[in-house]
């Protein structure tokens, strides 16, 4: 069956023009074309999605390529001759891996290893705000563990940002600081495989 596109002369031009731009060697020019196919037309067939994802995954960008492999997994692809979405699922979880890896490598990550001593970690207390009601945070009874690893935010427009106060305030040490009259909110955890994911899921939202 034909499907008719009125926009496929616009956009499968364009996409020559950035195929000989990769020939040129000059991938960020072909990569701002492709962008632009995807933002602007909904293209029929299955290179106007892969040629930007194996781009973006090359220069490491793979939260970007993440979402295009999404886009062109939602697409409809039984309407389309020769097009099938499986490569893009087997991308996919290749892109989640390698993003979880460079998260683990990422300056945000705080690896701490603590002292042989008997003195407590000072931390600053600080009036915790929370979507219940207003408490005091006090950390001198926080136990930190002889390893752990900490996320610092502070407040946010993006939507995320209450999802990922309420995950920071369900972290095993929670803490409050006031810096120049703002509350940063700090989350640490241990080296637990479930409080490892934990902070995972909240770097993903922190990030975002």
């Amino acid at each position: 069956m034909y499907f008719e596109d009125k926009n496929f002369s616009i956009y499968s031009n364009l996409y020559k023009k950035a195929k000989d731009l990769e020939k040129l060697k000059k991938e960020d020019g072909a990569l701002k074309i492709y962008l632009n196919i995807l933002n602007k037309y909904s293209p029929k067939g299955i290179d106007y999605y892969e040629r930007p994802a194996i781009i973006l995954e090359r220069k490491k960008r793979y939260k970007e390529a993440v979402k295009i492999c999404r886009i062109a997994i939602s697409v409809p692809w039984k309407e389309y001759l020769n097009c099938k979405p499986d490569m893009f699922e087997h991308r996919l979880n290749r892109l989640n891996n390698k993003i979880i890896k460079q998260e683990e490598n990422s300056n945000k990550i705080t690896t701490v290893k603590k002292r042989t001593t008997n003195k407590p970690v000072k931390h600053s207390s600080a009036t915790a705000i929370t979507p219940i009601q207003a408490k005091e945070i006090s950390t001198k009874n926080i136990k930190f563990p002889d390893w752990y690893v900490s996320i610092s935010f502070g407040e946010s427009r993006p939507p995320s940002f209450p999802q990922a106060l309420v995950l920071a305030q369900s972290a095993p040490q929670y803490i409050e600081n006031n810096v120049s009259g703002k509350i940063l909110y700090q989350a640490v955890y241990s080296d637990k495989p479930t409080e490892y994911l934990q902070f995972i899921k909240l770097y993903e939202l922190v990030s975002n």
